[in-house]
């Protein structure tokens, strides 16, 4: 069952009030670590090179774990998985504080930690994006997703200058911030009644045949197929974005207080536009959406080519977030719309890969061309492939063609 009418407001949804609320208040936690570790591993270890290993493995975890996750998240109960994930995770941030108090850190426990954090994470994100559609009604569904957006907003918002003070004030601080983020999660989630998903039939499991079969299903989707080819395009070509914000804003010699307000407004603006998407997919096509924000996405990238100040700056990059949760809210609606509940794990996990899969390549792209060639040329380069992107996307007749989404129907 439903933990709603379909009439009823996502106010009055206890159990998504329950979610989103504790997955607020533990990506705000998660993002204040994420702002500390590598502040960690260099005060440990004084090796930038270490601190990019360390990110490197991070990124390669989840790309390794991604599909795998999405099938077992298919097969096993996701409150669970989430339970379990919380807990593991608190326990890890929890430790990481208590053997920095005892002067016990060293590299391989960062490496351990990084590790188990990525790992468990990617399980649980998986689990949370796929258990929406059973814990909204139908018509609540953008909106919940539009709310799950706008917490990714809040999270850049406050956790990364949250995330600064307390490293300033004592530098494990931040992580039992964040351990005790991870208890406010499990607590809400044990208060949740809603199913996670539906019964499932107790077949013997190829976890291989389960993948492969997902990774078909989606690419005889041409729609789904089309949108995860071209996303991951957007994500190639954006994945500097925040390098080459600093880089910017350090050519106009701002400080350092002064770059996490640029990004802090960045996040202000995904606030927004998380509250704007479910009006818009309202009122206009899906391809008109998708790729209005494509060329948009293009033209505020050409704008910070001539080097803006730190205000216009900030203006520019809180219309990028903006712009963001619209084309994320919008595609993900319709793939949740396609995707039937007992393969929504894998199907979620494969887009996932496919659109995230280029981003270190993109990063390592734009971190060259930042040291060899500068910001101007740099934002040039990535502004021409937005422009190609959304020309491609313009002649694509899966994109070209789709209409709003359709309803999401109970299975």
């Amino acid at each position: 069952m439903r933990a709603s009418s379909p009439g009823a407001s996502l106010w009055s949804n206890r159990d998504f009030m329950l979610l989103w609320g504790g997955q607020t208040l533990s990506n705000v936690g998660t993002a204040v670590s994420l702002l500390a570790f590598p502040l960690l591993i260099l005060a440990v270890t004084h090796s930038p090179a270490q601190a990019g290993l360390i990110s490197a493995m991070r990124s390669l975890t989840y790309l390794s774990f991604v599909l795998p996750a999405g099938a077992l998240v298919d097969r096993w109960d996701r409150k669970r998985v989430m339970l379990v994930c919380d807990a593991g995770r608190l326990l890890t941030m929890g430790g990481l504080f208590v053997m920095g108090l005892m002067g016990a850190l060293n590299i391989e426990v960062l490496y351990i930690t990084g590790f188990v954090d990525v790992l468990l994470g990617t399980f649980f994100s998986i689990a949370e994006v796929t258990c929406l559609p059973q814990v909204v009604s139908q018509e609540q569904l953008p909106a919940a997703m539009g709310r799950t957006q706008a917490s990714m907003g809040i999270m850049n918002l406050l956790g990364s200058p949250l995330g600064g003070v307390l490293f300033s004030l004592q530098m494990f601080l931040p992580f039992l911030v964040d351990a005790l983020s991870y208890l406010i999660s499990i607590v809400s989630l044990l208060l949740m009644r809603a199913r996670f998903q539906e019964q499932r039939e107790i077949v013997a499991h190829n976890l291989f045949k389960e993948i492969t079969e997902g990774l078909f299903w989606l690419w005889k989707q041409p729609l789904l197929r089309s949108m995860a080819l071209v996303t991951s395009g957007s994500v190639f070509f954006g994945a500097g974005l925040t390098l080459v914000i600093i880089i910017i804003a350090q050519h106009s010699h701002a400080s350092s207080g002064l770059i996490g307000l640029i990004l802090s407004i960045g996040g202000l603006g995904g606030i927004i536009g998380s509250m704007l998407a479910t009006h818009v997919q309202r009122r206009l096509r899906f391809a008109f959406i998708i790729l209005g924000t494509l060329w948009l996405d293009a033209l505020l990238w050409l704008l910070m080519a001539p080097l803006p100040s730190p205000f216009w700056l900030g203006c520019i990059l809180a219309a990028i977030f903006l712009v963001s949760p619209i084309y994320n809210i919008v595609n993900i609606s319709y793939r949740f719309a396609l995707t039937p509940d007992e393969m929504r794990g894998r199907v979620n996990s494969i887009s996932r890969l496919i659109s995230n899969g280029l981003a270190p390549l993109g990063l390592t792209l734009a971190g060259w061309l930042l040291q060899y060639y500068g910001p101007t040329t740099t934002v040039l380069l990535a502004a021409a492939g937005q422009i190609l992107l959304a020309a491609l996307a313009m002649l694509s007749n899966p994109i070209r063609r789709a209409h709003l989404s359709p309803t999401i129907k109970p299975r």
